[in-house]
């Protein structure tokens, strides 16, 4: 189906496989823009077995913070203390 909507767009198959410039971050990282900033804490779930983040991430006008399935913790609370909307599973 994306092949599709990809030639409906003026795209020619084989559609390019997409180049992505990944890096990996941790709790406190902070990855900036020119008008938005996107911070990280650590949002607790299954420790020891997988790593989860929550994220703030901040424009002039707004802020939202996002989160996994987390248990109620208090790096979530403070990363989302005073922030526009929070979207917790």
């Amino acid at each position: 189906m994306s092949q599709r909507v990809f030639v409906n767009r003026g795209g020619v198959l084989p559609r390019p496989a997409p180049v992505v410039d990944a890096a990996d971050i941790g709790p406190g990282s902070v990855v900036e823009g020119t008008d938005w900033l996107v911070r990280s804490a650590e949002a607790v779930y299954v420790q020891r077995f997988l790593d989860s983040l929550a994220y703030r991430i901040e424009t002039p006008t707004a802020s939202i913070v996002v989160t996994g399935d987390t248990q109620p913790c208090d790096s979530v609370v403070a990363l989302a203390t005073g922030a526009t909307a929070l979207v917790s599973m």
